[in-house]
């Protein structure tokens, strides 16, 4: 499963193309700005949609579990840059815009990869789009091997 978390992080930086919502927020562009830049850290892995009898892999993974840290520093002029360390560390840069509750990170390799600013809690988080995803399970009633799908998603927490 580490390798499958390592691979899924790869891929959140260098698969998948996100299209952006139209500027639906009232606030200044400076405000904006100011209310996403700074330091986010990636606090949790979230896997959704395993079926029975794999639902009990439903949930909030601390990402240490499997030797994985990683943070993204969204600078105030539009730049950022995500460091993830896996073993080897790791820097991926390039731009990012803010619109409405979703902000798009435009990586310089081309890819795009879009986050959702959730606020309502105590502390601010921003939530990867879920990726679909696949691993061969062990059924645990059958004993044999199966092929089972199921969702990813990163949640980053401000430092």
């Amino acid at each position: 499963m580490k390798a499958l978390v390592n691979g899924l992080l790869l891929l959140v930086m260098l698969v998948g193309l996100f299209g952006c919502n139209p500027d639906k927020d009232l606030l200044p562009a400076e405000e904006k700005k100011d209310t996403i830049a700074g330091e986010w850290t990636l606090g949790r892995i979230r896997f959704s949609g395993f079926p029975t009898p794999y639902e009990i892999e439903n949930g909030d993974v601390d990402p240490a579990q499997y030797g994985i840290e990683e943070r993204i520093r969204l600078h105030s002029d539009s730049t950022f840059v995500l460091t993830q360390r896996t073993g080897e560390i790791t820097d991926f840069d390039g731009t990012w815009k803010f619109t409405g509750q979703d902000l798009k990170l435009q990586y310089r390799q081309g890819v795009q990869e879009q986050l959702t600013l959730n606020s309502n809690k105590n502390s601010a988080q921003l939530i990867s789009t879920p990726y679909e995803e696949q691993d061969t399970l062990v059924n645990p009633t059958t004993k044999k091997p199966e092929v089972v799908k199921y969702q990813v998603q990163f949640v980053y927490e401000r430092r």
